[in-house]
């Protein structure tokens, strides 16, 4: 009797080793799917709409720029080229037979220049001037990441009495 016992104590020990063996190549063959398409964001987005779940906070809204188009560098050269529109300080207008000029302060290097209106800057240009104001048409890019224009207006400073 005790050797039937023995018998059946080594044959059941034998097939619980080979059932974790198994069990792992069952896993593996599941985690190494043929060739399979993954699917694109927006089926994810939908999928997880329909499922009932949430978008995932942590990834990007704003998609990075196409590899193809780089966005545009701003043009900055040597002198008025280099000047930037928030770095300016609008110092006043000199009357000159060609139109007005408009006498500006770059902060960098305190460097003062003159411009005249169609100028060029670094990040935009000079649209008009008038004798108490400087109109400039600035570049930026705006919160969703599209090139855009603005217009900034500097008066001359009244200085505090």
């Amino acid at each position: 009797m005790t050797d039937r016992v023995h018998a059946l104590t080594l044959g059941l020990i034998a097939a619980l080793a080979v059932l974790p063996v198994a069990a792992q190549q069952k896993q593996k063959a599941e985690k190494q799917p043929a060739v399979k398409q993954q699917p694109q964001p927006a089926a994810k987005a939908e999928a997880r709409q329909r499922a009932g779940e949430h978008r995932d906070p942590f990834i990007a809204v704003m998609r990075p720029p196409k590899q193809g188009s780089p966005p545009p560098a701003p043009t900055c050269g040597p002198g008025v080229r280099s000047l930037v529109i928030g770095q300016t300080d609008f110092n006043g207008v000199v009357k000159a037979p060609a139109g007005m000029i408009a006498v500006v302060t770059a902060n960098p290097g305190d460097r003062t220049y003159f411009l005249k209106e169609g100028t060029p800057l670094c990040n935009g240009r000079v649209v008009k001037i008038t004798p108490d104001a400087v109109v400039f048409e600035e570049d930026i890019i705006d919160v969703m990441g599209k090139p855009a224009k603005r217009e900034v207006i500097r008066r001359i400073p009244t200085e505090a009495k």
